[in-house]
């Protein structure tokens, strides 16, 4: 006996069986039309590639060549060729002037003159020369007195290279404050018992006040990096390092 529940499985499996066939028809009409369907055929197509101009030219009466036109401009920057040099390339009846063949003609426009290079090169070499004169003009009328001019160094760096090579003589006038002001033979003495060999790099320095500066550097002992201050001061128009028992300490640690 049929229930309900045994009529809406009928029709649950009715309407699968149709969704199935109108998948199955679908699919028939698909594969009939993939098989129909022409596939379009590529032909080769020859694709024009750049044309290289070579170039041909007569230097010192032989043949050279063939030249890009990348060379051709090299050997005109040379001066190896010049406006009357005789060229030749693909399609030429013979020989021509350069300026008489407007693919090489046009390259002498691009490419500047052995003259125009000359001077050129004098214009370098003069701003060279000035800028050189001017630096060291600057220098001399600077020299001694800024922390930072001291040839090309600052005054700490120049004090250790002097240090380096035992002319503690030179060293004192570059020392202000009450450390330096005893016996000049005890302080050149004090000068040449302290290591002052450590690497040490100036990582700052500041203008306090006119004529006074403070320097900060960083310097490597034992492998450890510290770093440490000094104070300078324009003094009888000389820059100088001041030093007291405190300052002498840390600087010739």
């Amino acid at each position: 006996m049929l229930d309900d529940n045994s009529y809406n499985s009928i029709e649950r499996l009715m309407e699968f069986g149709m969704s199935m066939a109108v998948a199955q028809q679908m699919m028939q009409t698909m594969n009939h039309a993939m098989q129909n369907m022409t596939t379009p055929q590529f032909k080769n197509v020859n694709v024009p590639l750049p044309q290289v101009t070579h170039y041909y030219a007569l230097v010192n009466d032989i043949p050279q060549g063939p030249f890009t036109e990348q060379e051709l401009s090299g050997h005109i920057l040379a001066n190896r060729v010049n406006k009357e040099t005789l060229v030749w390339l693909y399609g030429m009846p013979g020989w021509m002037q350069a300026q008489q063949v407007p693919e090489v003609a046009k390259l002498f426009a691009l490419v500047p003159s052995a003259n125009k290079m000359k001077v050129f090169r004098i214009l370098l070499i003069g701003i060279f020369f000035f800028k050189s004169i001017t630096t060291c003009f600057a220098q001399v009328n600077c020299l001694f007195k800024n922390p930072l001019c001291f040839y090309s160094t600052d005054i700490l760096t120049y004090l250790q290279a002097l240090h380096k090579n035992q002319q503690y003589n030179q060293m004192i006038p570059f020392f202000y404050g009450p450390y330096s002001n005893g016996s000049k033979t005890d302080f050149i003495e004090k000068l040449g018992a302290v290591d002052f060999g450590y690497a040490l790099k100036r990582v700052g320095v500041k203008e306090t006040e006119k004529n006074k500066w403070s320097l900060t550097y960083q310097r490597t002992i034992m492998g450890t990096n510290e770093n440490f201050k000094i104070d300078c001061a324009l003094v009888n128009d000389t820059c100088r390092v001041f030093i007291d028992k405190k300052q002498w300490n840390k600087l010739f640690k």
